[in-house]
Order: structure tokens, then sequence, then C-alpha cells
């Protein structure tokens, strides 16, 4: 939990102090205005390793991972 509310602290933080009130223009512009050390803590551990509730208890990666490779089924039109 403390972790988790950390990590919450950390993208609050974000959005207020680092994110133009407008957005950014690029994918290359958002990366490079990110603090080293945050890009480090989401790239290295949050993203890999730290379980997520939401994830049945699986890192955001590896959960994204599973999905891509699930079968997926088209919408049906009725």
């Amino acid at each position: 939990r403390k972790e988790s509310s950390a990590a919450s602290d950390v993208y609050k933080r974000q959005s207020r102090e680092w994110v133009p009130e407008l957005g950014y223009r690029s994918m290359a512009e958002a990366k490079g205005s990110i603090p080293g050390y945050i890009k480090d803590y989401i790239t290295s551990y949050y993203s890999q390793v730290r379980p997520h509730q939401n994830n049945a208890r699986l890192p955001p990666n590896k959960a994204e991972d599973i999905y891509w490779k699930s079968p997926k089924t088209a919408a049906k039109i009725t």
C-alpha cells in the first residue's frame, strides 16, 4: 500500500508540475520532460515488477503482454 500511495503521489505531482496545461506536442517531448528518476522508477519497477490489483496481481507489462497474445473476437453486428 505504501508503494501504491507513493506512485499515486508521483503521478499527481507529475500532472500538476511537469505536464504543460495544454499537453505535449509529441511523445518525444513528453519523454524528454519527465525527470530521469521517475522514468527509472516506472520502467524498472512500477511497470515491470510491481503487481497491480486491477491486473490480477500482475505487473502492467506482463498483463499487457498476456492481453495482446490472447485471442480476440470481433464485435457482432446484430
